[in-house]
């Protein structure tokens, strides 16, 4: 069988993996899966439930599936107007809490909204079937509506596909462990997320400049851990840790390779070294960058150490 056509290399790079391992079809639902293949995320998944908050169907033929809840389908043309498309073809929404049955409620006081307009015109027409109660009811009304019922279908997490096995009227498809084939279509990068790694890459820079600025004798960290946070928010990144940045991994004077939270209330001192590490989210990519930083002038044995690491990294590049 020959691979599906597709206008998003992403989608062609996981129909591949289905094709390699003799795969009619993939359910997605970890959030880094379905932003890969979809486009779609929301905050709701910040929240780190255990339970599915979204989903993605690929086949080897057919529409790209998104499942999420119909109080969020507002966020499709916010994502469609920024750097990251929707690449779903098809739509299935699902109930979650109340947030759904207070959207459709009709509001005496709305205005004409440019926003509903735009997920009406947009993505109106991509929406099938009905709103169902949950995720995995959504999931599994869509395989039997695409004729998967009965496929050998990989699944991110196996719970899922157990589930629809056993509970939810699915018991003929075939579950398979599909974690391998999603790590292998995305460890190699299309050339639209190449190009956006050029575009954070130079955010991720400025904010290494903004912190070195900022690490100075007297200055006290969690003040500068807060400005670091606070520049961070204002170029549109999401800091991921509740510090902004690390300081190091000593605890007593005993360096621990896995504790990067020891507190620093004091007042930073000429001489000291410290671990620049922002962590952050944005344009549904990381921001891992790490740097260390020397108060003043560093010592004879700190530089040959440096000179050391970087020496055998140019090496290593060349």
């Amino acid at each position: 069988m020959s691979v599906e056509s597709h206008p998003d290399p992403r989608i062609v790079r996981v129909r591949a993996e289905l094709e390699r391992d003799g795969l009619d079809a993939v359910v997605l639902t970890h959030p880094n899966d379905v932003v890969y293949t979809t486009g779609y995320g929301s905050v709701l998944e910040r929240w780190g439930l255990q339970e599915p908050l979204s989903a993605a169907i690929v086949a080897r033929r057919g529409p790209v599936v998104l499942l999420a809840p119909q109080a969020l389908l507002g966020l499709l043309p916010l994502r469609a107007d920024g750097t990251t498309p929707v690449r779903a073809d098809e739509l299935r929404v699902f109930e979650l809490l109340n947030f759904c049955q207070m959207g459709r409620a009709p509001d005496p006081d709305a205005r004409p909204s440019a926003l509903a307009d735009a997920v009406v015109q947009g993505f109106g027409e991509r929406v099938k079937g009905e709103c169902k109660s949950d995720v995995m009811t959504a999931l599994a009304a869509a395989l039997r509506a695409h004729g998967l019922a009965h496929a050998r279908i990989g699944f991110d997490d196996l719970r899922v596909g157990t589930l629809l096995a056993s509970r939810y009227g699915c018991g003929e498809i075939k579950v398979e462990d599909a974690l391998d084939a999603m790590v292998r279509a995305r460890i190699v990068k299309t050339a639209p997320e190449l190009e956006a790694f050029r575009r954070i890459g130079a955010i991720g820079d400025a904010i290494v400049e903004f912190a070195a600025s900022r690490v100075r004798p007297g200055m006290v960290w969690t003040d500068v851990q807060c400005d670091i946070a606070d520049f961070m928010t204002r170029n549109d990144v999401i800091p991921v840790d509740d510090g902004a940045m690390l300081f190091g991994g000593a605890f007593r004077g005993e360096f621990l390779p896995e504790i990067f939270r020891t507190r620093h209330d004091g007042a930073l001192a000429s001489g000291q070294i410290v671990i620049l590490e922002m962590l952050g989210l944005t344009q549904q990519f990381w921001i891992d960058i790490n740097r260390t930083a020397v108060l003043g002038e560093p010592t004879r044995e700190f530089s040959a150490l440096h000179d050391l690491v970087r020496d055998g990294f140019l090496h290593m590049v060349s």
